[in-house]
This record gives structure tokens, C-alpha cells and sequence, in this order.
């Protein structure tokens, strides 16, 4: 009978496995097989731990002796556990510890559920006595929670004793609000809340991209799912399990951001996170937040990793038929009625309203509700950061619970083929399932006979790649009014203006490297920033190039050897919405002058294509008058990028030779009527792919020492 692989159960403190991966033995094969976990059934495997915290419930000051430890992911808004509180001179010194791991940057500052601005020195603009400028009401200083950290030389001066340079906070982001007043002042009156004055953050977390092999602020799903996994403030699997399945990483990364259009103007990316954890929750469950805000399944590889899948549709490479089903049950059209829901409510971080909890717009289907009257289902999304997104995981789960079909199948060996794989086709003709697309759900169970696997059992639903398709003027629907004192996005968001992108070769180790600096013009709103985007594959994916928001230019690097990098900037607003990119610019490292031509002394009759009168021998390429030809060979060129072709003519009597770079554009060099050594300098664009040189037909001469490096 089928028995079902158990999950690898771990205390907090050490990791819940994900995947219970087992050798099975076939004679003399050897097969992993291993259990995906998605967001859809592992909260239902493991009992329910302490409450996880809501949007609201980290942005107030928490005072508590014994605090959990809170890490944030994405882009939060944030308060944090008060660590120290005491007057001194009149004033009120608050240092709050934001949360546990290093942030990116600070985005924004709240005093008292206000967004405010700072200056230069910290002083809050809004705050400040007007009449005496001296009198700066309040003063925010952070700390990002770098390893090692500073101390606060105000505490240090203020407290003298007390406090001390040991006091730095290694690894903990901190915030220090100093609350001043006027020796005639009353300070209940500058400060209506007094002690309880609140101050909140809005942060940015930064997470390894494998894309570019470099630390980088993200929203991506994948990128925070990833190190969620491995950090030491997550799951601590061992880091080989993911690096064994980078490939499936970085598609995924790639997926979630993917731009997807607003209906108000702009894009946002694909699946991004923003979400807050407790340290004293169960891993699995944090996992379980995540995986729901971006529809991800995690699921073994065959060489010994964990992968990702995000919500996107794949079009099935596996089909089950008649010859591998043994048996099914409950195979049945439509939706568990137990579980059918006509309408999908959800519950997300709105940004748009300072980021607290809000309603999204339901999900509803008209022709079952006119029928059945409502029926409901309620998700908790906090995870996912914007209306667009919470509603595009409503049409999913509204799809899976009203499915075609549903139903278990139980296979032979040939079934093995669905692990790893989110969506199946069953092609069962008698029974009316004529190719159907189905997802694979739960958990898969193995058919075993003592120690031998005779096959395996799948949960299945019916699902089509319309459910992933996205039209947002007619789905996305109406997110909740933004009340009139929070100031609504413009619908349309400003193209960078000044940008550039330059190389910067500098020696590291005495070795010359060259990372590529964006720059562009500061935004006329303060609120914005400018995110700086890198792509290596032609403008294929793009990641985003870390970087401190306030300051509007960044580096990325040092850049790979053979590889034309793009670089593009957006407007970027708190929220995370994103404007349109500027055109691309081109950088590439230069890294010494390697040739690229083989055989240019021409010591045999090999690596050279010749027409028209060439030939090759005793050691240089010839061409006899009578006819126009070409000795032609095939390079790897770069659009962009410089080439030095140098050669040498030599036993001259008569015409012309040209050089150039030929492909869906010739480019030539100088014509030669000459003997002599020349060189010409040449740009490649795209589609180039190799050098040749042709002769006229009038041409009596031959050619030696052929050169081509890459000089720029």
C-alpha cells in the first residue's frame, strides 16, 4: 500500500527540512526521489506556532525585558524593541533596536504616524522651532547593523560611564531619537505623546543575487526564499543545498521580476516579499508566509539540492497515460465541496497606506455567486506588498479550489517522472481527460512493496495557463481608498534624466579590475530614488545594482571577462513602483589583450576559409590576380567594443586588400596598395562574427602576421 515520506521535523533552533530525500534502489540504479513542500499544504503539516507578527504590530515601540529577536525582509516599515530610554539635561534620549541582521538603507521615518524629512544632521524639518532655529525639537539617528557596528557618540557624551564606544549593537539595526526642549518650554506640550512618542522606519534589506554574484537590496521572492533557507536567522540548511540547484535560483529570481503592468501606469516586479519574522516562530511557518505571497513550491533536484518554482505558468514536459496509471480515486469534476469557494477575500501590507493591513478587492466570481449564494475563503497575505499582487494570488486560489478536475492517481515506475514537476498532463481518453493540464498538489506517497518502490500517488488539480495570464485593467481591480491626509502616487512616474554608465579599472591585489559606475540626475520628489539595473545576457533579465537611496549614483562589479553588460535606470517610489527604464548603455571589462585569431602566422593550411584566389603556403595567405576573394575566419565578437586588426603585406605587384569585421554588417578597414605593416582600429555591432579580408580581383600579394585583439 502507497506509504508516504515524512517530512524531516526539526526544532527551532536547527533546521526544518523542506525535503525528505531518499536513495531507492532499482538493481543497479540508484533513484532520488524527494518530497516538494509548497505553500498550499506544509502550515497543514506541522501544529501552528506563536502568532506571527502583522504589518502593525512591529511599527510601535515595544518594551519588553525579554524581547524576540525580529528580522525584517524586503522593504518594511518598522519600530522596533526600546533598548534604552532616559532624560538627561532636559531632553528624552530613545534608542529602539529596529531588528536583527544588517539593513540595505533607510527609506523613510515616521514620528508619531507622520512620514517626516531630515536634514543634514538628523533634525526632523517638521519639527523644527521656526522662531529659534537652535531648538531642533527632534533628532533621528540609525544604524544599520553592520559587523562591527559604531557606537552612538550622543549616548557616549550624554551618558558618560553609562555609556560606552563597546556599546555598538554588532548586528542589530538601531534607531535613536533625541527629544529636545527649551529650558522655558514645557516639554508635554512640544510632545503631546510624551515618553510614548513614537518612531518608525521605513527599511530596505539586502540579500546575495546570484545573478550577479554580489550583495544587492531586493524585494525578489526568490532571492529572500533563498536565503531564508540558509541563514542563520532562518532555517540554517547547509548553503550546498541551493548551490547545487543555482540554475533553478536564478530562473526563479528572474521570474519574480519579471515587470508586470499597472492599471494605473508603471510596473511592479513579478513576486516581491515585505514582511517581518519572530525569531521565537516556527521556521516552517515563516516559509509557508513566503512561499504563499509568491505562489512558490520548493521541491529536490537530483543532484542533491532544493529548488524553487514561483507562480508562473510552464507549459507540462510530462504526460501520465493509460499505460502508467494502476489506479485513482475520487477522480471527479469540479472542486471538494467542502472547499469550493466562489469568492477569495484577501488581506495585504498596503503601502499606499503607510503600510498597514488593508482589503483587497475579492475575488469574486458572478455566475457562482448568482447561483450558490457566497461562499468565502479568507487569506492572510502580509507577505505580498501591493494590491496587484494579492490580487493576482486570489485568481490562482480562487482557480484551484473551483478546478475542472481533481482527483489521486496512483502510477507505476513511470510515474517517477512527475517529481520535481508542478504541472502534469494526464492524457486518460475513456474516462474524458483528453490531455488535461493538472497541477500537482500535496504531498506524493510512494507505492512500496517491503524495501522496493513499485510506483507513486499524486494529488492532482485540474489548471490552465489562463490562470496565470494577467490583464489589469480588467482584474486588477480597486484597491482601498487612500484617505485624503496620505498622498497618493502619480499615476505616472518620470524617466530618469542624466544618466550614464562608465567603466572603472582599478588595481585590487595588484590585479586590474573594472566594475561599471551608474549615475544619474537627482529626482525632483524627494520620496523617489533611482534603482540602477545591470542585465548580462543582452537585456534578457535585469537585477538591480545595490546601492545607498540617497545617494543617486552606484558600482557594480568587478565585471566579468567576454561578457557586454547593459545598464539601465528607473524611478523608484517607496512603494516599490517603478517607472519607466531609460534607454540601456553598454560597459564591458577589459582585461588585458588576448588574440583571438588562431593561425595568423599561417604555418599551416588550417583555421582560414579562402575563395576567389587565396591560398595558403610557405607561410603567409597569397592571392593570385583573375579574381575578387575573400580568407575569411570565424571569431567571438562583442558589440561595442574596439578591435585592433594588424597585419603585414607583403610580396607586392599589384591591387588592393581590405580588412574588416563581416557578419549582418561589414565594417571595413583601410583599403592597402602597398607592402607594409598596418593596423586599423575598428568597432564591432552587433552581429558581427569573424574577420576576412578581400583582395580585388586585380590583386598580386600576400599577407603574414595577422592580429586581432580587443583594445577597448
Amino acid at each position: 500500500m502507497p506509504q508516504a515520506l515524512g517530512l524531516l521535523l526539526f526544532t527551532i533552533g536547527a533546521p526544518i527540512g523542506v525535503v525528505n530525500a531518499v536513495s531507492i534502489g532499482f538493481g543497479a540504479t540508484l533513484v532520488q526521489a524527494g518530497l516538494a513542500v509548497g505553500a498550499t499544504y506544509l502550515g497543514s503539516l506541522l501544529q501552528s506556532g506563536p502568532e506571527a507578527p502583522k504589518p502593525s504590530d512591529v511599527k510601535t515601540n515595544i518594551a519588553e525585558p525579554t524581547a524576540s529577536r525580529i528580522r525584517h525582509v524586503g522593504i518594511v516599515r518598522t519600530s522596533g524593541v526600546l533598548a534604552f530610554i532616559e532624560p538627561r539635561n532636559g531632553d528624552l534620549y530613545k534608542l529602539i533596536a529596529t531588528g536583527t541582521d544588517r539593513l540595505q538603507s533607510i527609506l523613510g521615518y515616521y514620528v508619531n504616524d507622520e512620514l517626516v524629512t531630515l536634514d543634514g544632521l538628523g533634525q526632523v524639518n517638521e519639527y523644527k522651532d521656526l522662531e529659534n532655529a537652535a531648538a531642533d525639537r527632534i533628532r533621528i539617528l540609525t544604524r544599520l547593523g553592520q559587523v562591527p557596528e559604531t557606537a552612538y557618540t550622543e549616548l557616549i557624551s550624554a551618558f558618560p560611564g553609562i555609556w560606552t564606544a563597546d556599546h555598538r549593537g554588532d548586528g542589530v539595526s538601531s534607531s535613536l531619537m533625541i527629544m529636545r526642549q527649551s529650558a522655558a518650554e514645557d516639554f508635554g506640550k512640544i510632545f503631546p505623546a510624551g515618553t510614548n512618542t513614537g518612531l518608525s522606519l521605513v527599511v530596505e534589506t539586502r540579500f546575495y543575487d546570484p545573478r550577479v554574484n554580489a550583495v544587492a537590496p531586493s524585494e525578489n521572492a526568490a532571492l529572500i526564499i533563498r536565503d531564508y533557507l540558509t541563514s542563520q536567522w532562518g532555517m540554517r540548511l547547509d548553503p550546498a543545498w541551493v548551490n547545487n540547484a543555482n540554475d533553478s535560483w536564478i530562473t526563479a529570481a528572474d521570474v519574480c521580476g519579471e515587470d508586470v503592468p499597472l492599471k494605473g501606469g508603471g510596473s511592479e516586479n513579478r513576486w516581491r516579499l515585505g514582511m517581518s519574522y519572530s525569531m521565537a516562530e516556527r521556521p516552517a511557518d515563516v516559509l509557508q508566509r513566503m512561499l504563499e505571497a509568491c505562489d512558490g513550491m520548493i521541491y529536490p533536484t537530483p543532484d542533491m539540492g532544493l529548488a524553487l518554482k514561483v507562480g508562473r505558468w510552464e507549459e507540462p514536459s510530462v504526460t501520465i497515460g493509460a499505460s502508467a496509471v494502476v489506479a485513482f480515486s475520487g477522480l471527479t469534476r469540479g472542486g471538494d465541496v467542502l472547499s469550493r469557494a466562489n469568492t477569495v477575500r484577501a488581506r495585504y501590507t498596503s503601502r499606499d497606506h503607510d503600510f498597514s493591513e488593508q482589503d483587497a478587492e475579492p475575488w469574486i466570481v458572478d455566475n457562482d455567486l448568482s447561483d450558490d449564494g457566497e461562499n468565502a475563503v479568507d487569506l492572510e497575505l502580509f507577505a505580498s506588498p501591493s494590491h496587484s499582487q494579492t490580487r493576482r494570488l486570489q485568481k490562482l486560489q480562487h482557480w484551484r479550489l473551483n478546478p475542472r478536475w481533481r482527483g489521486t492517481l496512483v502510477c507505476n515506475l513511470q510515474g517517477l517522472a512527475v517529481l520535481g514537476k508542478r504541472f502534469i498532463r494526464v492524457d486518460l481518453t475513456e474516462y474524458g481527460l483528453l490531455f488535461e493540464a493538472f497541477e500537482v498538489q500535496g504531498q506524493p506517497s510512494f507505492v512500496m512493496d517491503g524495501n522496493v518502490v513499485k510506483g507513486i500517488q499524486i494529488e492532482i488539480v485540474s489548471m490552465e495557463a489562463t490562470a496565470y495570464t494577467w490583464n489589469p485593467a480588467l482584474e486588477e481591480g480597486t484597491a482601498p481608498a487612500v484617505p485624503v491626509d496620505i498622498e497618493q502616487e502619480e499615476s505616472a512616474l518620470p524617466i530618469p534624466s542624466g544618466f550614464n554608465l562608465v567603466r572603472a579599472d582599478r588595481t585590487v591585489a595588484g590585479n586590474t579590475l573594472s566594475f561599471a559606475v551608474f549615475s544619474a540626475a537627482a529626482p525632483a520628489d524627494p520620496n523617489h530614488s533611482i534603482a540602477f539595473e545591470v542585465s548580462s545576457n543582452d537585456g534578457g533579465t535585469w537585477a538591480e545594482v545595490g546601492h545607498d537611496r540617497k545617494i543617486h549614483s552606484a558600482e557594480f562589479g568587478p565585471l566579468s571577462d567576454n561578457i557586454t553588460y547593459l545598464g539601465r535606470a528607473r524611478t523608484k517610489t517607496l512603494t516599490g513602483r517603478l517607472g519607466t527604464p531609460t534607454g540601456s548603455l553598454p560597459i564591458f571589462a577589459l582585461y588585458g589583450s588576448p588574440e583571438l585569431v588562431v593561425n595568423g602566422a599561417f604555418a599551416a593550411d588550417t583555421n582560414w576559409a579562402k575563395t576567389g584566389g587565396w591560398t595558403i603556403s610557405t607561410g603567409a595567405a597569397r592571392h593570385a590576380a583573375g579574381a575578387e576573394g575573400v580568407l575569411s575566419q570565424g571569431l567571438t565578437l562583442f558589440a561595442g567594443q574596439q578591435y585592433s586588426i594588424t597585419y603585414t603585406v607583403l610580396d607586392y605587384v599589384a591591387g588592393g586588400v581590405t580588412p574588416r569585421l563581416y557578419g549582418a554588417t561589414l565594417i571595413d578597414g583601410v583599403t592597402r596598395f602597398a607592402a607594409g605593416t598596418y593596423t586599423d582600429v575598428v568597432t564591432a555591432v552587433t552581429g558581427q562574427i569573424g574577420i576576412e579580408f578581400t583582395a580585388d580581383s586585380s590583386a598580386n600579394l600576400a599577407i603574414d602576421d595577422v592580429s586581432v585583439t580587443r583594445v577597448a
